[in-house]
Order: structure tokens, then C-alpha cells, then sequence
């Protein structure tokens, strides 16, 4: 799964080897991302790191 800021494009921002099929994914307000898999749900917060 890749994840990206659309106010820089051209530039992804990270990428998470979830280690299965996305059969489905959401995003909240607060940047939580679930992500559905064959072998269950992965609950993941994203948080900005910047230089």
C-alpha cells in the first residue's frame, strides 16, 4: 500500500508492505487507515515525519 500527500504531486510519501490482498481499505478525518484483508482487518496511523 502506498501512501501519498496530494498537495505534492509527483512524490509519494510512504509505502506499507501489508503482507497480504487488499480486498478493501477507508480513511478518517484523523488520518487512521483500515485496511481489509484475506487474513483479517489492519488498523494503521499515519503520522507525518518531516526532516
Amino acid at each position: 500500500m502506498r501512501v501519498w500527500d496530494l498537495a505534492r504531486p509527483g512524490s509519494w510519501t510512504t509505502e506499507i508492505h501489508i503482507g497480504s490482498g487488499i480486498n478493501g481499505f477507508t480513511v478518517d478525518h484523523a488520518g487512521r487507515v483500515c485496511v481489509a484483508t484475506d487474513m483479517g482487518v489492519v488498523a494503521l496511523s499515519l503520522t507525518e515525519v518531516r526532516p
